[in-house]
């Protein structure tokens, strides 16, 4: 709302596109031009006490894409 100088959704709505914030893996997350944020992909196993062991995760974050490019039903 800073940003857009307004609480209109639509002004605020224009205003997040690129707004960065710190995310919970100790990167940032970027608001893209389709409302989508960039973030880490993590693989994990689950522990026998229920938490879970990284085995992988990717480099940097990741753009979100808003639909899955593996199913033509997801739009």
């Amino acid at each position: 709302m800073e940003k857009a100088g307004s609480t209109e959704p639509d002004k605020v709505s224009k205003a997040i596109i690129g707004l960065e914030t710190p995310n919970l893996t100790g990167g940032k997350a970027k608001m893209l031009k389709n409302h989508h944020i960039t973030k880490p992909v993590f693989i994990g196993e689950i522990r026998k006490d229920g938490q879970f062991e990284v085995v992988w995760r990717t480099k940097q974050e990741i753009p979100g894409d808003p639909w899955s490019k593996l199913s033509a039903d997801s739009k």
